[in-house]
């Protein structure tokens, strides 16, 4: 992986930290570890693995998703954040976050105000 590629990787979770930062009230950063074999790129948002792709020209977020499950422990929801050139974040996670049983094959998609009102609620509800 080129330096160029690291750096946009760091600068995209660094973006996405502050956004997840702004719209929950949560203390995230960027992942020491980030790149590592089923490593969260985000931490500090409990309950959640959070995946974030930055910058792709070419989209492939049934891919990432795949890869957002699978870094996800048990007992925590994949969260994949991504952000194409010069449009919004796009959050995607799966619809079991409100209704049993999980069905990861199913997700909803939203932006940043939409992922901050979701928050809000499940954390009402969450032990």
């Amino acid at each position: 992986m080129s330096a160029f590629s690291r750096n946009k990787g760091a600068r995209g979770e660094r973006l996405a930290a502050a956004v997840l930062k702004n719209v929950t009230g949560a203390p995230t950063e960027r992942a020491a570890r980030n790149g590592v074999d089923g490593s969260t790129d985000v931490i500090g948002l409990p309950g959640f693995a959070i995946e974030v792709k930055f910058g792709y020209v070419t989209q492939q977020p049934n891919l990432w998703w795949k890869q957002a499950v699978n870094n996800a422990k048990p007992g925590e929801y994949p969260l994949l954040m991504y952000k194409p050139p010069r449009k919004p974040w796009v959050f995607r996670l799966p619809f079991s976050t409100f209704f049993a049983p999980p069905l990861e094959h199913l997700w909803i998609e939203t932006n940043s105000e939409g992922f901050g009102n979701i928050y809000k609620i499940i954390t009402r509800v969450m032990p």
